[in-house]
């Protein structure tokens, strides 16, 4: 993102967790009969596009 924002205020880095831009639920699995939690792997369920808009100029402003 530095060489990004040499030329202008450009790049913004944010997570997932970042004002709720992504919705997931967590995938496990099964071994030996028992349920292994897999860690933070799962699926993408909704995404939150207004999390992202409030880092965006206003309209114009460039």
């Amino acid at each position: 993102m530095g060489l990004i924002n040499s030329h202008g205020p450009y790049a913004v880095g944010m997570s997932g967790e970042d004002g709720g831009l992504l919705r997931a639920v967590r995938t496990g699995t099964i071994v030996d009969g028992e349920e292994v939690d897999l860690g933070l792997v799962g699926e993408v369920i909704g995404v939150n596009p207004e999390a992202s808009w409030t880092s965006l100029p206003p309209a114009g402003s460039r």
